[in-house]
C-alpha cells in the first residue's frame, strides 16, 4: 500500500504543542481527522477497536514528520476506555468521531439506555 501523502488543510492553523484525541480513527473521517490534525503540528493519539489501521496511520503520519500514537479503544466498552486512557496523560483537542450501531434506528430510541451509547 502507497503511503498516503501529508494533507493540505485549507485551515492554516498551528496546532504545536497540543495533543489531539481522535476516536474512530482507523478509517473514514477519523483517519482524515487524524491526519488533518497532525499536518496541523498537534500530536495525535490515534483510538479505534482495530489496531493494524492504527499502526498504519501512525507509520504515514511519520513518514512526513507529524507526531502520532495509536491505542486500542472501543467506546462502546467502559473497561476499554479506561485502559485506554490509562496510557494518555493529556488531551487538549478530542474528535469523538467513533460510532456505534445498536437495536434501534437513532431517532427512535428517546433516551433510552441504547441513547447513553450514542
Amino acid at each position: 500500500m502507497t503511503a498516503a501523502a501529508r494533507p493540505d488543510p485549507v485551515l492554516k492553523a498551528d496546532l504545536s504543542g497540543l495533543t489531539a484525541l481522535v476516536t474512530g480513527a482507523s478509517s473514514g473521517f477519523g483517519r482524515s481527522f487524524a491526519a488533518t490534525l497532525a499536518a496541523l503540528g498537534a500530536e495525535v493519539i490515534v483510538a479505534a477497536r482495530r489496531r493494524a489501521p492504527l499502526d498504519e496511520l501512525v507509520g504515514e503520519i511519520a513518514a512526513w514528520g507529524g507526531k502520532a500514537r495509536a491505542v486500542t479503544m472501543d467506546v462502546a466498552d467502559a473497561e476499554s476506555v479506561t485502559a485506554a486512557f490509562a496510557e494518555i496523560d493529556r488531551v487538549d483537542i478530542v474528535v469523538n468521531n467513533a460510532g456505534v450501531s445498536g437495536p434501534a434506528h437513532a431517532l427512535e430510541t428517546g433516551l433510552s439506555p441504547a441513547w447513553s451509547l450514542v
